[in-house]
């Protein structure tokens, strides 16, 4: 019988050493900080740890952090310390307000005790320059937080539950179900503290705990922690690859831009429109996050909203959480803060008819008349080209796709000449055009190319020679 005993408890350390190494939590020289509560948990963490020395070169300090919220608080603290006492162990003790933090941040009492732990944790191993941090979430603890979020909304990454590393943090027992912890600590001989408020099931965890978990073992399948926690592994994986993919995206699709006005932040609808759904959504969550620099409260209702918003016209806005604000233009989404002063973006789509003039009224109060004919027959086009500011011709077979006229971008340009090619931000700055007047001013495009700044110049690319078949006429008038 002791034979066996001990041969389990050598498959747990072998088990949990391997997992470590999959993972490498741990390497030659790693100064480990372990969380010690005096639960099963912890107390087998620790034990473990100490077994690892053998194949691993570490150093071990204990924390216990008391909460202050039960009778048996000081209690268990008494045990942490003497049990490190009893294994030759440097013990810290660390107290938190955990109420008066709750209270402080709008957060429960477990919430608050998980958020006071870790910033303790981060501040001890900095002082003593711990290398890690261990803490003894156990597979049933991963299963508990995966069927947590799955039920209350999650989207794939909380799927992912506890990472086995993050950062400092490293979780080595993650690989065992609870009654390996309690099987290890009987063979080890070494007793533990009880909450006993983990059996009062009016918790949500503590029902998923006692009641939901025993159910899905018993009456679906008696590996159901175990898959979980593979499913854990796998979406961890998937994750891993698919915030690569995200990376690049956000790279090809969006464009942080500085203007007068203030920053913000710029969706570019053509290379987001050929994004697969999946994609779409975790891009518009990454312009929020990076518009408000959290994640918290950002959701699907949100995504839907926003796509919503890409289809609607141009000029339309949409309200969303942390002050941002979405809004329409024809080829792009601008998230802004709403406390910032912002250009009112000026922005109409042109249809063309030939024979038939389009009119638009512009902001200042001029109107924009537009025709297409045909060219004059050949040796007459030259000499009848309108040399004035506020009429002008262009080739009209030259325009790649719709024509617009808006509000000046960063990346508008034009063709100065046949082979000079300007930013007309730069040539705003050279003409002098005042600093505050500069996002008044308007443009025809083609894209990001400039056809004509009103009342100033065409772009040269743009210009009718001898061989222009189909001449439009661009006058402004009015205001």
């Amino acid at each position: 019988m002791e034979n066996t005993a001990l041969k389990k408890k050598k498959e747990i350390e072998e088990k949990v050493l391997s997992y470590v190494e999959k993972h490498h939590m741990l390497a030659a020289g790693d100064h480990v900080l372990c969380g010690l509560s005096g639960g099963a948990d912890s107390v087998c963490l620790l034990y473990l740890l100490l077994a690892m020395k053998k194949h691993i070169p570490i150093t071990i300090t204990a924390v216990h952090v008391n909460h202050r919220l039960r009778e048996e608080a000081d209690a268990d603290e008494a045990f942490a310390k003497e049990l490190c006492s009893k294994l030759g162990l440097p013990f810290y003790r660390e107290e938190a307000d955990v109420k008066a933090l709750a209270k402080a941040e709008g957060m429960t009492l477990e919430e608050a005790g998980r958020m006071a732990r870790y910033q303790i944790f981060a501040q001890l191993a900095s002082k003593l320059k711990a290398t890690k941090i261990a803490v003894a979430h156990h597979a049933n603890d991963q299963a508990e937080t995966l069927l947590f979020h799955l039920c209350r909304g999650s989207g794939l990454t909380g799927l992912v539950g506890m990472r086995p590393v993050r950062e400092q943090i490293i979780r080595p027992l993650l690989c065992l179900k609870r009654e390996e912890i309690e099987v290890y600590l009987q063979t080890a001989g070494q007793s533990y503290v009880t909450d006993v408020t983990n059996a009062d099931s009016t918790f949500a965890r503590n029902a998923l705990r006692n009641q939901v978990i025993p159910v899905l073992e018993e009456k679906v399948s008696s590996r159901s922690v175990e898959h979980m926690g593979q499913m854990a592994e796998i979406a961890g994986l998937a994750c891993d690859y698919l915030e690569d993919c995200l990376q690049r995206e956000l790279e090809r699709c969006t464009k942080s831009e500085e203007g007068d006005n203030g920053g913000c932040l710029r969706l570019i609808l053509p290379a987001f429109d050929t994004l697969h759904p999946y994609m779409k959504g975790q891009v518009l969550l990454a312009c929020l996050e990076k518009m408000s620099g959290s994640r918290k409260d950002l959701a699907n209702i949100h995504v839907q909203a926003l796509l919503s918003l890409c289809e609607k016209q141009v000029g339309s806005s949409l309200d969303l959480p942390y002050q941002i604000m979405a809004y329409r233009s024809y080829d792009s989404i601008y998230f802004v803060k709403k406390g910032q002063k912002q250009t009112a973006f000026f922005e109409r789509e042109i249809s063309i008819t030939e024979g038939a003039e389009s009119r638009i009224d512009l902001p200042d109060g001029q109107k924009l008349l537009i025709r297409l004919r045909e060219a004059p027959q050949a040796g007459n086009s030259m000499e009848n080209i309108p040399r004035k500011a506020y009429t002008k011709w262009i080739d009209y077979d030259k325009i790649d796709g719709s024509l617009v006229i808006r509000s000046p971008q960063a990346e508008d340009f034009f063709y100065f000449n046949d082979k000079n090619r300007k930013f007309v931000k730069d040539y705003m700055v050279n003409e002098k055009i005042p600093k505050a007047d500069r996002e008044k001013q308007l443009l025809l495009a083609d894209g990001s190319h400039m056809v004509y700044f009103l009342g100033r110049r065409i772009s040269n690319y743009y210009k009718v020679t001898e061989d222009t078949r189909h001449i439009l006429e661009i006058t402004v008038t009015g205001g």
